[in-house]
């Protein structure tokens, strides 16, 4: 059996497939916010204003995605946990 080790960027919990200088394309963006806030409370501010266009994206990405064998991620749910950590998903997203 062929292990699929992961590799993490120093100083982050984001996993990648490879060492970065063995990538043949790493893209990366952010921004900066007025200010800190916890995975959880970003969460509650996209869920309290759900995008109805953000939902149709996804549905038309299950649709065609599901062609290719791709699992469907079925949109967003809603719910809220009281708590959140490194490793745990809200709905389809991986919290790093």
């Amino acid at each position: 059996m062929i292990e699929n080790p992961t590799f993490t960027i120093p100083n982050t919990n984001i996993q990648i497939l490879a060492a970065l200088d063995d990538l043949d394309f790493f893209d990366t963006q952010s921004v900066q916010l007025p200010k800190n806030l916890t995975a959880l409370e970003a969460w509650e501010i996209i869920m309290a204003n759900p995008m109805p266009m953000l939902k149709l994206a996804i549905g038309i990405r299950d649709v065609i995605s599901s062609m290719f064998g791709v699992k469907k991620v079925g949109g967003f749910s809603g719910n809220i946990p009281e708590s959140v950590t490194v490793g745990q998903m809200l709905d389809f997203f991986l919290v790093e």
